[in-house]
């Protein structure tokens, strides 16, 4: 039965969404009145629904991607004045997705991400920042795929537009692109490690700068870390990636030498980065270690242990005062499986942890 207006019954419905951030997607109203705003802008939306028309993924192939991709930069050129949202944004979004696809060859890729550069270009950036979930799912697996051609044009576009963002709009992002950076740092050894390392670091000072809080300091990058824990375990294939990442910038956990007692450690010997590490959730840190002891590559699980031993030993204060019991099984029973590998490397780093130094 119904409820009837005014039959004294509550609702079921929760009062709010429970948002810490606004919900920063645009309408798709706001961009049909922005298409229906003046002659030139109807022309515009109109030369960019026809080249969009001309796309038929049925019977294409890899030089018919060029010559459409061609056709859509040039619809897009040149943008009318004061053009806030791009028209038709989310069917331009999912063309270029489709040119993204990893069976197709670099030049392909490359075109694709010229597109991205020019609409990112003539957005205006908070323009870009609300409408940045429309484009980002086609961007964030092309480091998986893309080949030392088309990578630095991918690192451009996150360095020249997307970082440049202010970090309000990045926040909701943070672990797509975190996802998206990972395979370019898998390799250490690689031409591209060094840029690619940069601006996940980058990322990480500006997703994690408080909104009203001004420059980035130290203890300010607690919301990258979680993003990060998260990408961590729910992603194994971005283990190897990440795993390079938290040996050169995960904040120690051992607690201060100068502490008088360490089975009487308290919440000011963590450093302060530490400490926003594991705010809001400690219970975090803990699963992105467990998952990673419980990989199935052996040189992920040996990382891992290296970590603990060097970063979260078994007497920092994050045991003694912050994670609950739970999340000490969950990472001792984690760590003690490693012994079923049989392998001497791993074994002499788990009695490490467990006897200390």
């Amino acid at each position: 039965m119904p409820f009837e207006p005014g039959d004294g019954r509550r609702s079921v419905s929760p009062l709010s969404t429970g948002r810490a951030s606004p919900a920063l997607r645009a309408p798709r109203r706001v961009e049909d009145a922005v298409a229906q705003k003046d002659k030139t802008t109807r022309r515009y939306a109109t030369a960019i629904d026809r080249a969009l028309s001309s796309f038929d993924s049925a019977q294409q192939e890899w030089a018919d991607y060029i010559a459409f991709l061609a056709r859509l930069l040039k619809a897009l050129h040149p943008p009318p004045p004061a053009l806030e949202y791009l028209p038709h944004a989310q069917s331009v979004a999912l063309r270029l997705a489709q040119c993204l696809n990893p069976a197709l060859p670099s030049g392909v890729h490359q075109k694709a991400l010229d597109v991205y550069a020019t609409i990112f270009s003539f957005l205006p950036p908070p323009s870009l920042g609300q409408t940045l979930h429309v484009y980002l799912p086609g961007l964030v697996p092309v480091l998986s795929f893309a080949s030392l051609s088309v990578r630095p044009i991918f690192y451009s576009v996150i360095e020249d537009h997307i970082l440049k963002l202010d970090s309000e709009h990045i926040r909701p992002a943070t672990k797509s692109l975190i996802l998206s950076l990972l395979p370019g740092i898998e390799d250490e050894t690689s031409e591209d490690f060094d840029r690619a390392f940069r601006i996940l670091n980058v990322l990480r000072k500006t997703s994690s700068r408080d909104i009203d809080d001004g420059p980035d300091a130290e203890g300010r990058d607690g919301y990258f870390w979680q993003c990060f824990f998260l990408a961590v375990i729910t992603n194994p294939s971005r283990r190897q990636g990440a795993l390079a990442f938290l040996t050169r910038k995960l904040p120690n956990f051992t607690p201060s030498e100068t502490s008088p007692d360490s089975s009487q450690v308290e919440d000011r010997t963590l450093p302060l980065a530490a400490q926003a590490a594991i705010n809001p959730e400690p219970g975090l840190l803990v699963r992105c270690f467990a998952a990673g002891l419980q990989d199935s590559q052996i040189l992920v699980q040996r990382g891992f242990l290296d970590l603990l031993v060097t970063h979260l030993p078994l007497h920092s204060p994050v045991f003694r005062n912050h994670v609950r019991s739970k999340d000490m099984v969950l990472i001792t029973t984690a760590a003690a499986s490693c012994v079923l590998r049989r392998d001497m490397s791993l074994n002499r780093r788990l009695w490490s942890w467990f006897l200390g130094p």
